[in-house]
């Protein structure tokens, strides 16, 4: 048809591995189609240039994550591993949810948040972590090697994030009745309570640990469009609220206050 997409180096190299891992066959060994690949990748290309308003540099907020080296940190001290609201273009994990599962599948996506990844939580990953539990205590210790912590940074909107705390909340209370590990680690504007209800109900969870507030001109954010422009990284345009909300297990196993000035190192303008 003509139409052509651009895409960074780095970035296609990176679909290339997240098609190849999602197309592994049952002994794990990697697949690769490039033509199939190819069309896949203009999928996705397509899809997230029109959801940015049709310009494949535009709408550099739309999408935009955490440093890597932010995503490191919230790895090694608590185990993170998957994050709720990403996309093939700017998930740092192989592990995300997304909202187009159309396109996304090819590259790996657990599909939304609100469905596919909340049906893993509640599902496969509840019962992996009770057996681990059990085999725990048979072995007299050990760590729990399942998954139960995760990072959210949801779009910027008010009625998306009134439902993902409600999602939050109803992962967490059954997680919670079971005596299960989860905790998940939510980044979104500091509205506070007055014009905002969805920040309300994060800061009211009964299962918020913290709640830290970090000023605009102290982190950055990749861009939204890291896969096309030049200059990935931009200074946030407003401040922060970062939701670290735990079960009880989740607080006996790891304790926030350790994270703090680690995590706020690792945010700061680069």
């Amino acid at each position: 048809s003509g139409v052509a997409l651009e895409v960074h180096e780095g970035h296609l190299h990176k679909l290339r591995l997240l098609w190849a891992i999602s197309h592994a066959n049952e002994d794990g060994e990697l697949q690769f189609d490039e033509s199939v690949f190819r069309r896949d990748a203009f999928c996705i290309l397509c899809r997230y240039a029109a959801m940015q308003g049709g310009g494949q540099t535009a709408g550099g907020g739309f999408q935009a994550a955490l440093y890597p080296q932010a995503f490191c940190v919230l790895k090694e001290r608590f185990g993170v591993f998957c994050e709720c609201f990403a996309s093939p273009l700017n998930c740092h994990f192989p592990c995300f949810a997304s909202a187009c599962q159309d396109v996304d599948r090819a590259f790996g996506s657990l599909g939304s948040f609100f469905d596919g990844f909340s049906k893993l939580v509640m599902g496969p990953w509840m019962d992996a972590q009770r057996r681990a539990v059990v085999k725990k205590r048979a072995d007299g210790g050990g760590v729990i090697r399942v998954p139960h912590s995760f990072e959210c940074n949801p779009p910027f909107e008010e009625a998306m994030v009134r439902a993902m705390a409600d999602q939050l909340e109803r992962l967490l209370r059954a997680y919670e009745a079971s005596r299960l590990v989860l905790q998940f680690f939510v980044f979104i504007p500091a509205w506070g309570e007055e014009k905002s209800d969805a920040w309300s109900r994060l800061n009211g969870s009964a299962f918020l640990s913290k709640n830290i507030t970090v000023p605009a001109v102290l982190h950055g954010y990749t861009e939204g469009s890291q896969h096309t422009k030049h200059h990935q990284r931009a200074v946030a345009s407003h401040d922060t609220s970062i939701f670290m909300l735990q079960t009880k297990r989740a607080r006996e196993m790891y304790v926030v206050d350790e994270l703090t000035e680690e995590l706020l190192t690792a945010m700061r303008p680069k």
